[in-house]
């Protein structure tokens, strides 16, 4: 008899001790992923036993460490109110080590840190089975399309518990509290109320992509076995319409590595919004296309810091 590949559930929670299972439960700490994450139950370093013989054939590999990938997306919507409460994606934000600063009912912000210490337990089923994760640290990317709802993508790593890190479990996680993921706003001339690149904020944003650029490193050493986060390179791809050059010359700025703003400001009302702001953006290259036979400009580029930990802000309000 088959196996059903549905259902699929997440529930994440941010751990006190690294590596330490939190028990994440289905009333507080469920994810609302889309479909289709991918897992990789063992993700293995081997070495092998390269040693001469007589005859042709392969050689025995041992492994010599495990852990565990978990790939998904989520709805990146606003915190919704009352305002200054952490998002319920919050605790994924934490585990690509990005911090929390509230503002008790005005805001909550996210940036990114370099001194890492949060990690988060997962528990993912497919069906009737569990897998865990534990000590997982990640990489975020956020995606905005134009007609489309605005995403963030979650590449983690997670280590194996000791003992029953997959398990046959129908239960699912019981029942599932979902009410703290708001419904997001599609990206629209209505919704997406301000698009600037490089302080040009009269050009049609057809998509873009940036990536938190995080370093992960799976660990197994004596005296260590984690997951850390070693660096961060943030970069960002944009599809936008031509400007005529009296509007902005950006190759110019391409040519003279012009560092200046991208920022975003997605949402309306109060709870729904978002605000991204990168204060010093480097252009790379650009290219040339068209969509709907308009012109439009490809560009890729790098998100540089300013005062330090600052390469990506995101306010919600």
């Amino acid at each position: 008899m088959p196996l059903s590949a549905l259902p699929k559930v997440l529930l994440a929670k941010s751990e006190v001790t690294y590596k330490t299972d939190s028990v994440p439960t289905g009333a507080t700490n469920a994810i609302l992923i889309r479909e289709e994450p991918t897992l990789t139950p063992i993700d293995m370093e081997t070495d092998e036993r390269s040693n001469c013989k007589a005859f042709f054939g392969h050689n025995q590999v041992l492994v010599a460490a495990v852990r565990r990938k978990l790939s998904y997306e989520v709805e990146f919507g606003g915190a919704g109110s009352p305002l200054g409460v952490a998002a319920a994606y919050s605790p994924l934000l934490k585990g690509c080590a990005m911090n929390q600063v509230i503002v008790a009912t005005t805001s909550v912000a996210h940036s990114p840190i370099t001194a890492v210490t949060d990690s988060v337990t997962k528990y993912f089923w497919i069906g009737d089975k569990k897998y865990i994760l534990v000590g997982a640290r990640g990489n975020a990317k956020w995606k905005f399309t134009a007609g489309k709802i605005p995403l963030m993508m979650f590449d983690f790593w997670g280590l194996l518990p000791a003992a029953s890190d997959v398990v046959d479990d129908s239960g699912n996680g019981g029942a599932l509290t979902l009410t703290a993921w708001k419904q997001p706003q599609p990206i629209n001339f209505a919704n997406t109320t301000a698009f600037s690149v490089h302080a040009f904020g009269s050009t049609e944003l057809y998509s873009m992509e940036i990536d938190l650029g995080n370093m992960v490193t799976p660990r197994n050493k004596p005296n260590a076995e984690d997951i850390v986060i070693t660096g961060r390179k943030p970069t960002v791809t944009l599809s936008i319409g031509e400007p005529t050059l009296a509007q902005k010359n950006y190759y110019t700025n391409q040519k003279g590595a012009i560092l200046d703003v991208l920022s975003i400001t997605h949402g309306v009302g109060a709870g729904n919004i978002i605000n991204g702001a990168a204060p010093k953006m480097q252009i790379e290259s650009i290219d040339l296309g068209s969509e709907d036979n308009v012109r439009t400009l490809n560009i890729k580029g790098r998100l540089l810091p300013n005062a330090g930990n600052d390469e990506i802000v995101w306010t919600l309000t």
